[in-house]
């Protein structure tokens, strides 16, 4: 439900379409989807779709549970029939027993809301039926998700009922429920301390469970508190006056930071809203709070759902209004409050995200939107690309022209559309040779890919390394970084080895064989690790990304010397800075074939070997793309040729 009106006219902004489409909803197989999704050990994905499926019994039919695979296939397990609830708008949550726990904001015995639990193949139990009217403090009209506490029991929130008077059908509750259902009451809200919880709740480091109200508080605008699992102590941390936010309906996320991270859905500072288009904000354990984006309209308002942390660190979310179509956004924004929008939706590709995103196991964003599609709504999933200089959520390549004249020391993008060049972007240019590109990754935390340089030469500036901050293809800064006069370490890639969420700098001593990470904080060395190493120096490094598919930096191996192992190929997996195993890839003997960095040029959400041939002859300057279905070669994709051999590839790596 929209609560603030937009009044403005929206000005386009460029957005890519780097969104798939898995599934659309057709309304027997569900619709309107407006919870997030919950991934299995499986890969598949459950979810509830607030309209929909088969049942005759409400207007647009009581809404379904759904399975689907990334690859599409939907499974349709639960057709509600409003006796056994009606209306899910809230995601699942999966018990210690494999079954999975939800709730329907109507039907039941009452028609005030239930809990359930439904297995994988989609046997459904009634656990709970709300019969909480104002007064009564069990509670009705559960819009949340359940949370599973660190005891094992479920915990929630219900938008009505209640022991308090206060408001004409209860201020709301907050409950614990065992997993066979037996329910308690663990608060009740009385209005001044919040009111009508939609969200559901987040269990913080210390043990208590945080959340907020979209009503009540000191202004009417709701609150953000902490509730004791007993129920017993409770504190409002936070009270929202509309210019800090108001009226939020999503769940916070605890940062890796220790931090909270929230969305409201209106409030803030634009004027563009009728009472502001929304926030995102942060906030200590002990309620301070710190407005990080107020939504202008343009890109984005009425932001209603929980945020995700993602493995780089960054947090994404969705708006459901606004956006160049007025439809909806994806946004990326970093801990700071450096935001990105990264999807505009159209309507073919989806409308009014009313869910918030997961990130799979593969690194791979999913999410619903509640409308468009090919009818009533999709699934649909976000690819998070390395090495993307021109925000269009794709994988560029970054050359340098290591030769001399007129063209010593160019530095230049191509963007690239998966495998196919779009156009060359030039960089600052950088005449002294000894300058050597080592990396790309985000290192100052603002969404934007940056460069890692080394000088390789001697003088007052051997050893020195810094970071390029960009934005997007713009130069804004040098941020100097650490020395290392010894030459013999160079550069071998980037990638998060920490998991921190912060990308590292990878290292290889080309006397010694040794390996080493250099544990960053942003653009600030923290400590050096040291890997195994590898004293054959045939053994090059030629890039990083997670190949095995666990989520964590792998490194990249190329064998550059003759004899039996010329050009063998190897994945090291990692486990942070701990190796695990080695991973042979396909053979290329022809050594005049070099690495030069991994990207996900193909869309599938996994890193794949760019290539360029460095030798002379008919194949003189090709470049090609290994599309990799983890460490398994598929195919092999040719790009552009650049005969001009002086044109190296310097990333993304």
């Amino acid at each position: 439900m929209a609560l603030y009106a937009c009044s403005l006219v929206l000005t386009p902004s460029v957005s890519a379409q780097t969104l798939n489409t898995v599934v659309n909803f057709t309304g027997t197989n569900g619709a309107s989807p407006a919870a997030t999704l919950v991934q299995d050990s499986d890969g598949s994905f459950y979810g509830t779709t607030k309209a929909g499926g088969t049942s005759a019994n409400c207007n647009s039919g009581c809404g379904t549970v759904f399975r689907v695979m990334p690859d599409g296939t939907l499974t349709t397990l639960v057709d509600f029939t409003g006796s056994n609830g009606y209306g899910p708008v809230a995601g699942l949550v999966q018990g210690s027993d494999g079954n999975f726990y939800g709730t329907t904001v109507y039907g039941g015995d009452d028609g005030l809301g239930t809990v359930f639990r439904v297995t994988p193949d989609g046997t459904l139990t009634t656990l709970v039926s709300f019969t909480g009217a104002g007064g009564d403090p069990l509670g009705s009209y559960p819009a949340a998700p359940l949370v599973r506490g660190s005891d094992g029991n479920f915990y929630g929130t219900t938008q009505a009922g209640g022991s308090s008077t206060n408001c004409s059908s209860g201020c709301g509750t907050v409950f614990r429920m065992t997993p066979d259902g037996a329910f308690t009451s663990l608060y009740s809200f009385k209005g001044g301390d919040g009111g009508q919880p939609v969200a559901g709740l987040v269990q913080g480091n210390d043990g208590n469970f945080y959340g907020t109200t979209s009503r009540g508080g000191s202004y009417g605008y709701g609150t953000v508190y902490r509730v004791s699992t007993l129920g017993t102590a409770f504190t409002t941390l936070v009270n929202f006056n509309l210019k800090n936010g108001s009226n939020s309906n999503a769940g916070l996320v605890q940062g890796s930071d220790g931090n909270f991270y929230g969305t409201t859905v209106g409030g803030g500072s634009s004027p563009n809203c009728l009472t502001g288009c929304g926030t995102v904000f942060r906030m200590t354990p002990d309620g301070t709070l710190t407005t990080l984006i107020s939504f202008d309209g343009i890109n984005g308002s009425n932001p209603s759902t929980a945020l995700v942390q993602a493995r780089d660190g960054n947090f994404y979310g969705t708006t459901s209004e606004a956006g160049s179509s007025d439809l909806g956004t994806v946004f990326r924004v970093t801990s700071s409050g450096s935001l990105a929008t990264l999807i505009n939706f159209n309507g073919a590709l989806g409308a009014t995200p009313d869910a918030g995103l997961v990130q799979a196991t593969d690194g791979i964003l999913y999410g619903t939107t509640s409308k468009g599609g090919t009818k009533a709504g999709t699934v649909f999933q976000l690819l998070i690309t390395k090495g993307d200089f021109t925000g269009d959520g794709k994988s560029d390549i970054l050359w340098r022209y290591q030769g001399t004249g007129s063209k010593q020391g160019y530095n230049q993008v191509w963007q690239m559309n998966g495998t196919s060049y779009v156009t060359s972007i030039s960089l600052n240019t950088v005449s002294d040779l000894n300058w050597q590109i080592g990396g790309t990754e985000d290192f100052t935390g603002d969404g934007k890919t940056d460069i890692v340089w080394r000088y390789q030469g001697t003088g007052s500036k051997q050893g020195l390394n810094q970071v390029w901050q960009m934005n997007d293809t713009s130069y804004v800064s040098a941020i100097s970084l650490p020395t290392l006069s010894d030459l013999n370490w160079q550069i071998g890639g980037t990638g998060d080895f920490t998991g921190d969420g912060k990308p590292d700098i990878l290292w290889r001593n080309y006397v010694t064989g040794q390996n080493m990470v250099w544990q960053m904080n942003g653009t600030s060395y923290v400590t050096s690790i040291s890997l195994n190493s590898v004293t054959d120096l045939n053994w090059r490094i030629v890039g990083t990304g997670d190949f095995t598919g666990d989520g964590k930096s792998d490194i990249l191996w190329r064998y550059q010397g003759t004899g039996s192992k010329q050009g063998f190929n190897q994945v090291w997996q990692m486990n942070g800075t701990s190796y695990v195993t080695s991973i042979s890839l396909k053979t290329e003997t022809d050594l005049s074939w070099q690495i030069g960095g991994t990207g996900d040029y193909t869309g599938d959400g996994k890193p794949d070997i760019l290539w360029r041939y460095n030798g002379g002859g008919a194949k003189q300057g090709f470049d090609q793309i290994w599309q990799m279905n983890g460490t398994s070669y598929a195919s092999s994709v040719s790009l552009n040729t650049v005969s001009d051999l002086n044109w190296k590839i310097r990333g993304p790596r």
